[in-house]
């Protein structure tokens, strides 16, 4: 995702909120941050919700894709309102899938990710901001970007193309003239044509057959540098690209027999 883009238009969107509705007369910054938290860990609920994860009483499966993309929109604009606050950015390099962050957790299911995006979530803090900003907020992010990806199974170009969606929508329609306007179409119609022409080269690169064989000796890579941290973890994380069909049957069977 290009993030900077991201922060950027959700400066402009959290601006024009708080100035239409006095915001900051209202308020302190201290109350404000504090408001955003709850939001955020209120929007993470309503994604968890759309799972239905965690309702092992019920036997109704996952809400339709594109509901459970829209709360994952809405947990995004939080948690860069959040970040744009707190004068602290996760950066693309923090979301990449090599990051050690991956690989020190035990998030096996999609339970055990909320509930740890809830305690990272609830430590934010306005009070000491430096509680926030000493790895929890770097953190939480990494955490929400491999749920989006690897637990739900979204793109990154899907996931930025929600966001936009939402947050230009939302400039546009309060504002009925003058250059925001402009600005606002203009950057939802270049960001969505990058977004499509980026997913469907992602998509034909994992069509390849050469993307099995890069994926196959990827995690054999893994497997010798000691990356997953048991058995458990190692099983959760094949099966999940196995479901993605990024390897083939007999290299399933291979990388099982691995461990």
């Amino acid at each position: 995702m290009n993030l900077d883009n991201l922060y950027k238009l959700q400066e402009e969107l959290d601006n024009h909120i708080w100035n239409k509705h006095g915001t900051l007369d209202k308020m302190s910054k201290e109350e404000l941050l504090d408001n955003t938290i709850l939001a955020l860990l209120v929007e993470v609920g309503e994604l968890a919700n759309t799972t239905r994860c965690f309702k092992h009483w019920s036997t109704k499966g996952m809400m339709e894709k594109e509901i459970i993309l829209d709360e994952l929109a809405d947990v995004w604009h939080f948690y860069l309102s959040i970040g744009n606050q707190i004068n602290f950015r996760l950066r693309d390099g923090n979301i990449d899938a090599n990051n050690p962050v991956y690989y020190g957790l035990s998030l096996y299911t999609r339970t055990d990710t909320f509930n740890y995006l809830y305690f990272l979530g609830g430590n934010f803090n306005s009070k000491h901001p430096k509680i926030t900003k000493g790895g929890y907020y770097i953190k939480f992010g990494a955490i929400l970007a491999m749920l989006g990806g690897e637990m739900l199974g979204f793109t990154d170009a899907e996931v930025e193309q929600a966001y936009l969606k939402k947050s230009t929508k939302k400039i546009i329609e309060g504002k009925e003239r003058g250059g925001i306007r402009v600005f606002a179409e203009k950057f939802l119609k270049i960001g969505l044509k990058l977004d499509i022409i980026t997913g469907k080269m992602a998509a034909w690169n994992r069509k390849r057959i050469w993307y099995k064989f890069y994926a196959y000796f990827t995690i054999l890579k893994w497997i010798k540098e000691d990356r997953f941290k048991n058995d458990k973890h190692f099983n959760n994380f094949i099966n999940m690209i196995k479901r993605a069909n990024q390897v083939w049957n007999w290299q399933y069977e291979k990388l099982i027999k691995k461990i």
